[in-house]
């Protein structure tokens, strides 16, 4: 904190300085942009070492030790940049109020390099480019135009605690995790890392990120508000809705499975299974344009990269009571906690099948497979027991047979997702599908 306020203070004075030489801005930008990265590790240092301190699952204190002797170590690297940084900035400023050219130079050097700015982590260099990429100020985050920081009431879900606010003059919404374990950790810097790496933002069938924010060793992230929810709390208080918009037509539930499927299959040309598909995690924006709701996909903290070679962080969840009711969309090799098991498409094709059977019912406290305990669920399909589809009208039949060949017991009988957006895309405009 000390180090920060006096950077603000050299800030402050360094903003009424002049450049004569266009290269030295240049030089000194570069500088600031390592210090900004500096800065946003050291937050992220900061909140992993408070994850780890109290809370490790399943490791050995040996590995607990090792984690927070590195994160101490780094931490205190970054203040010593932090103050080499101020004392650097001091000098350079006066050199700049002398317009000392030759001076300005030496300075400029001195501060360039400098061993103790030059702070390298064993981790991969583009994880920490992309943090520092989505990082915001909290003075961006209110909840009204006026400024009044955000007291809106919190809804505590399964992983998130969500909230609305205003973040840079758009509504927004507000998540942080339920449980800071080490784990969840490595998933929310995956899920950032996601949206960097795979423009994730360019698909419209994907819930957009703005960014996140640090405070009080709790990480925030920030995505486009979802005006009706998402589809399970849909199920439960709209479905009878007679609004031209709702899903008591089955067009507009043809439309809408066809939106998820476009995301998915977005995801899937990104080499990215999602591993999360479900109701909970579609959320629904009305789109003035279409007049219609949009699906959006959310949550990737399971999400994991097809092929990439990469370990992949899967979230530990702590329930206080009732089941994991998100094993229910699980496909029956993961239901079988096989332990070489791969994590392909097929597996999301499980799911997004299960995800259009609640579709077509759009029906309140509709759970697959409801009556089966989830620890005898693998059993029970292997037994070739499907959920039961309802009635479709004449011209959508189409869409039941799609559904059986998505949830099928073996993965490699499933079809795949180009042939389920397809498919979608032809029955939602009238054409013959195959």
């Amino acid at each position: 904190m000390e180090i920060a306020q006096k950077m603000r203070g050299h800030l402050k004075s360094f903003k009424h300085q002049n450049w004569d030489n266009n290269d030295q801005k240049v030089k000194f930008i570069s500088i600031l942009k390592n210090q900004v990265h500096l800065y946003n590790r050291f937050l992220w240092l900061v909140v992993r070492y408070c994850a780890v301190k109290d809370r490790v699952v399943n490791s050995s204190l040996a590995k607990k030790t090792s984690i927070l002797c590195r994160d101490i170590l780094e931490i205190n690297s970054i203040i010593k940049a932090g103050k080499s940084f101020n004392s650097h900035l001091s000098k350079l400023i006066m050199a700049l109020k002398d317009q000392n050219n030759d001076k300005i130079q030496s300075e400029l050097s001195n501060f360039a390099e400098d061993p103790c700015l030059d702070v390298r982590f064993d981790d991969d260099s583009n994880i920490t480019l992309s943090l520092s990429r989505w990082y915001c100020v909290t003075s961006q985050i209110y909840s009204d135009y006026i400024g009044t920081p955000s007291t809106e009431i919190e809804v505590r879900g399964e992983i998130f605690v969500t909230k609305k606010l205003f973040f840079n003059d758009i509504f927004a919404t507000g998540k942080s995790l339920n449980y800071l374990n080490y784990k969840t950790f490595l998933c929310i810097i995956k899920e950032i890392s996601f949206y960097n790496d795979h423009q994730l933002n360019d698909n419209d069938f994907i819930i957009r990120f703005h960014g996140y924010s640090i405070q009080h060793c709790k990480c925030n992230l920030f995505y486009d508000c979802a005006d009706y929810g998402d589809l399970f709390e849909y199920f439960q208080n709209n479905h009878n809705s007679s609004e031209h918009f709702y899903l008591s037509k089955w067009i507009n539930k043809i439309k809408l499975a066809w939106g998820i499927s476009i995301g998915v299959k977005y995801l899937h040309n990104q080499k990215i299974v999602h591993l999360d598909l479900r109701s909970e995690n579609i959320l629904l924006k009305y789109d003035e344009k279409e007049e219609t709701l949009m699906p959006k996909i959310s949550n990737f903290l399971w999400s994991r990269e097809i092929y990439s070679g990469k370990t992949s962080a899967y979230p530990i969840i702590t329930l206080s009571s009732g089941e994991e009711v998100w094993k229910r969309w699980y496909d029956p090799d993961r239901l079988r906690n096989k332990k070489r098991y791969d994590f392909l498409p097929p597996s999301d094709i499980y799911s997004l099948g299960l995800l259009f059977w609640e579709i077509a019912w759009c029906k309140p406290k509709n759970l697959p497979f409801k009556d089966v305990p989830i620890k005898n669920l693998y059993n029970h399909l292997t037994y070739n027991n499907y959920e039961k589809l309802p009635e479709f009208p004449d011209e959508y039949q189409c869409w039941g047979f799609l559904i059986n060949g998505m949830w099928k017991l073996k993965a490699e009988d499933r079809c795949n997702i180009m042939t389920v957006e397809l498919s979608m895309g032809k029955l939602f405009k009238g054409t013959d599908s195959p």
